[in-house]
């Protein structure tokens, strides 16, 4: 078991920077400096290992002043700080030195005022006082150098991540002091990393170094380290293995005496003791055969005291690139196993001391990382009781956080008005919360009847996200002011003064844009703000930017914990005896159709599917009519279009929360998740079928809550679709979300992307540049979920939502006939693209007619031809594919497609989606690289073809150093991630070609 007693709290560095100026005392003799090959790898060494010449200072002066350009940058002198002996790689430097390079690029927009020769002349003479020594770039507009800092020749390879911190916060001090004399001067932080290559400039004039330098002293400040959660984060003093995991089975497999052999040592006279190759002693220290250790007493081989074998090889021959070792392991057939029993039974009882620290907590959960998922999750929910315990044994587990955590909780007997005061009073002191309560519990209606009581000198606006909801309300509730898209303008005037005002997310908005002032903001469906930007990005950006300041009260039934990143403090709302609602469970990974077809054979009662593609349930009701399964007046289709919301049969669900008595089954979308209430015995079956490999649960529990009266004929069914990898991936989204927001805040740019390519981060940011937290907010909690294994997937369903799973595990797949359906399909495709490729002027025109899509109608222009009906009603039948395709024809004609129906269509088959969001991407990107145009898209030119060269000179390419490569220029957009961009844009810039059959890289032939 792992002793909590070699546990320790890590550190965290503050680094305060401080100068002064005197008398250099260096040696201009001794070398400091090393010229190497650019391009020279110690996995193929040549007989001088990569190293060309060392030199003191006096030496590298005279090889800047000799040096003659060839216009080429690497055919420049490379010149690496510190002596490289052996190898050109970071575990090479066997002498660091007391300098730091640095690097000011003055190109395009960067380092813009610097363009002025006068105030480049001024910042360089500047520089000159400061530096020890300042040399032009070959444009004679960069400048560089070398700072002076004696306490660097102290930091050596094994403290990588220090020399970059104390490089950063070095040029950070310099850049306010440059500052403070009135110059803007940004610093290339690359320069700031233990080993980065300085090429050499040709000069005009002769260098001279500077006799009276500053000299930069720093001093690290140590505080206790905390994770993003804000737990303790604790480390082992020595090499300590988690049970079960491929190190712990390598540290077994291969005995110290064995490994340290082959990574460079040689075994010197004593007991044990061995010397490795950048040892200047007699001795690099000695093994410890029955702890399987070797003991490092070599500062000139490494600062760390303790290896074991992995730590080792890790070291020595992986430069620390834990996951390149890792998969050369599992190549090899290691594989992560479950710690023994024995092992889980002594920790569970360490678990059980009511007076155990926390230190002593880590120590115990570490034996059980590689506990299975349903044993770590059964863990953490038995002992702990507190959010915070939650989120400690998360965070030493290596867990997701499943659980969400609230702020407060409240139980009530039925309704919500119970408690609203105690909830009001929340908002009163935290300004922004969120209020969970099931369907049902009357969380809208309690601001709609007792706001006044508790408030009577305070207004109120209660937005919705939908038309209906308001049009409900206004009908039920004849005193307030409801305000929809339908609206009259004496409706808006009274909405000025009145105390309490109900309307939709954009008729709200405007009030609050032009000053109508309110005491409390009351946002129904609150999920909304993170979960429908990706359709109704415009309505939420516009509402979210109002918000800042505003006291704010969300009402929902399906929370998530990011929310309280964005500010707000969580309160749910109990119902006493509230039981959950159940839910058969199938796993069926079939198209929606043969789920649709088998499930029906064994209906009883009236049915409703949720099948969240138009295309998919207009399929499946024309089957159905034409196998004589149902008929015409049998069978509702809902889904978002304006002639279903005029229907009759629209029209009567909402007004009366009843189907019509005929209807035996309705094909709907998501469209009901959130508008409509069922009031109705009758249907014995309640479906829901998914439609992607990852899915967001919330639907789930908003489709489900839509039937809102008892009936114990009435089951409810999920089909998920499972993948083969079940594999849990830890993921903090705390940490995500941090990480990504505190990138948002140093960008420091005031302008925006020109183009949609992979770098873009518009969507991050409002119009004045703020950052849109409930933007954030929604791409991480995207990111999270999509990590869910099955399991976790009902976890975070039962546990927070209220539901209980049922999996059918006797459920078996049927043989089901959809040829029909097939050639149907095919005959739909067809057409489609033989009437986007011959009539597409007649199509977008119809499409401008009948979408709800605002931006759209705005693209699409309508010269008011006329439109035959036929073709009006092709247009409804297939209005959201060919919104889709009329998207992608203008976003295609956004990137210089003088033609983009070619990109579509060839007359007889539509172009899949996947492939024409990947090569509208592609080209996004190439016109940024091409053509920059802002600040910013200069910025990100830089990042992507950075990325381009790292991909160029990687001698092998898997799909983990791809994103390795990547993660290094901090993009937070996630589509740069997913759907193979990286793979379309490494394609075309590099010799690399990714193989989907064998999904690999390879040459380009």
């Amino acid at each position: 078991m792992s002793d909590p007693n070699t546990v320790v709290l890590k550190k965290s560095l503050n680094i305060t920077v401080s100068h002064k100026v005197v008398k250099t005392n260096l040696s201009f003799l001794q070398p400091y400096f090393t010229e190497i090959e650019p391009y020279y790898t110690d996995r193929k060494p040549n007989a001088h290992k990569g190293v060309i010449s060392y030199y003191g200072l006096n030496g590298l002066l005279n090889r800047l002043n000799t040096y003659i350009s060839t216009n080429k940058k690497f055919d420049a002198p490379p010149i690496l700080k510190g002596i490289y002996k052996g190898g050109t790689s970071g575990q090479y430097c066997t002498m660091s030195a007391p300098f730091l390079f640095f690097d000011i690029d003055v190109k395009n927009e960067e380092n813009k005022p610097l363009q002025d020769a006068y105030t480049n002349a001024a910042v360089f003479d500047e520089l000159q006082k400061v530096a020890l020594l300042v040399w032009r770039s070959n444009s004679q507009k960069g400048i560089a150098g070398i700072l002076h800092v004696p306490m660097l020749g102290n930091v050596n390879k094994t403290e990588t991540a220090l020399h970059n911190k104390i490089g950063n916060a070095i040029t950070n001090y310099l850049s306010n002091y440059l500052l403070k004399m009135g110059y803007a001067v940004v610093f290339d932080v690359a320069q700031n990393k233990f080993r980065q290559i300085r090429f050499l400039a040709e000069q005009k004039e002769v260098r001279t170094y500077n006799s009276n330098p500053y000299t930069f002293d720093y001093a690290i400040q140590e505080l206790e380290a905390t994770t993003y959660n804000n737990i303790k984060n604790y480390v082992f003093e020595s090499p300590t293995a988690v049970h079960g995991s491929i190190k712990q089975q390598f540290n077994f497999n291969n005995p110290i005496d064995n490994i340290i052999l082959s990574c460079g040592f040689s075994k010197v006279n004593g007991a044990k003791r061995y010397k490795h190759f950048n040892t200047t002693s007699s001795s690099s220290g000695s093994t410890d055969p029955k702890k399987n250790i070797f003991y490092n007493h070599s500062s000139s081989f490494s600062n760390r005291k303790v290896f074991d074998p992995f730590s080792l090889v890790l070291y020595t021959k992986y430069d620390n690139d834990f996951n390149a070792f890792l998969s050369d392991l599992k190549q090899q057939g290691y594989k992560e196993q479950k710690p023994q029993q024995s092992i889980v039974k002594d920790a569970l009882k360490r678990l059980k001391n009511p007076n155990i620290t926390d230190k002593e907590i880590f120590a115990a959960l570490f034996d059980l990382i590689n506990l299975p998922t349903p044993e770590k999750l059964d863990l953490i929910k038995e002992n702990c009781r507190t959010a915070k315990d939650r989120l400690m044994y998360c965070s030493y587990l290596k867990s997701k956080n499943l659980l969400i955590n609230y702020d407060a909780y409240f139980e009530i007997e039925n309704y919500v008005s119970e408690v609203l005061e105690k909830v009001l009073n929340i908002a009163d002191k935290k300004k922004k919360v969120i209020l969970r309560a099931e369907t049902g519990t009357g969380k809208t209606t309690s601001f709609l009847l007792d706001f006044k009581k508790h408030r009577p000198n305070a207004r109120c606006l209660i937005l919705a996200p939908l038309t209906v909801i308001v049009e409900q309300s206004a009908y039920d509730y004849k005193n307030i002011v409801a305000l929809t898209g339908k609206s009259e303008p004496l409706e808006h005037t009274k909405a000025k003064t009145e105390q309490l005002v109900f309307a939709t997310y954009e008729q709200g908005t405007k009030h609050l844009v032009n000053g109508n002032k309110f005491d409390f903001i009351v946002i129904d469906e609150v999920h909304n703000l993170f979960l429908s930007n990706s359709y109704k990005r415009t309505t939420i950006n516009e509402l979210t930017a109002l918000l800042e300041y505003k006291k704010v009260i969300g009402l929902t039934g399906t929370p998530n914990n990011l929310f309280t990143d964005v500010g707000y403090s969580l309160v749910s709302v109990t119902k006493k005896q509230q039981r959950p609602v159940e839910i058969v469970q199938r796993v069926d990974n079939r198209r929606p159709e043969k789920i649709v077809l088998q499930h029906l054979e064994n209906v009883k009662g009236k049915v409703i599917f949720r099948v969240n593609s138009t295309q998919t349930i207009q399929e499946i009701k024309t089957e159905l009519i034409k196998n004589k399964k149902f008929i015409e007046n049998e069978i509702l289709v809902l889904y978002s279009s304006q002639r279903i919301k005029k229907s009759s049969q629209y029209t009567e669900i909402i007004n009366t929360s009843k189907f019509t008595d005929s209807i035996k089954i309705v094909l709907t979308t998501g469209l009901i998740d959130e508008g409509i209430n069922i009031n109705q015995l009758g249907f014995t079956d309640v479906v829901f079928i998914e439609t992607e490999f990852t899915p967001s649960p919330e639907p789930l529990k908003q489709f489900f809550a839509r039937f809102r009266n008892a009936d114990t004929n009435r089951k409810n069914y999920h089909y998920y679709k499972k993948t083969n990898k079940q594999e849990s991936k830890y993921w903090n989204e705390k940490k995500d979300y941090s990480q990504k927001l505190e990138i948002l805040k140093n960008n420091n740019i005031n302008d925006f992307n020109t183009y949609n390519d992979l770098t873009n981060d518009n969507n991050f940011y409002y119009s004045n540049r703020k950052i849109n937290t409930y933007y954030l907010g929604y791409e991480v909690y995207t990111k999270f979920v999509s990590l869910f294994t099955h399991y976790e997937f009902n976890y975070y369903l039962t546990n927070n939502y209220n539901l209980k799973i049922n999996i059918d595990s006797k459920y078996l797949l049927s043989t089901i006939d959809t040829s029909d359906i097939a050639q149907s399909k095919k005959e739909v495709k067809k057409n489609i693209a033989e009437q986007l490729y011959n009539n597409w002027e007649n199509i977008e025109v119809g499409v401008k007619r009948i979408t709800t899509d605002k931006q759209l109608k705005k693209i699409i222009e309508d010269i008011g031809q006329p439109i035959e009906n036929e073709l009006l009603d092709f247009v409804q039948t297939n209005i959201k594919t060919l919104e889709r395709y009329c998207r992608y024809y203008y976003q295609l004609l956004s990137t210089g497609k003088t033609d983009p129906l070619e990109y579509l269509t060839d007359g007889k088959k539509l172009n899949d989606p996947r492939n024409i969001n990947r090569v509208i991407k592609l080209f996004e990107t190439i016109n940024l690289i091409e053509q920059p145009k802002t600040k910013r898209d200069k910025t990100n030119q830089k990042k992507i073809l950075s990325f381009i060269q790292d991909i160029n000179i990687v001698k092998n390419l898997d799909t983990g150093l791809m994103f390795k490569l990547w993660n290094k220029y901090k993009i937070t957009n996630n589509s740069s991630y997913k759907d193979k961009h990286l793979h379309d844009l490494i394609s075309h810039y590099t010799k690399w070609k990714f193989d989907n059959k064998n999904q690999r890289f390879k040459f380009k032939e």
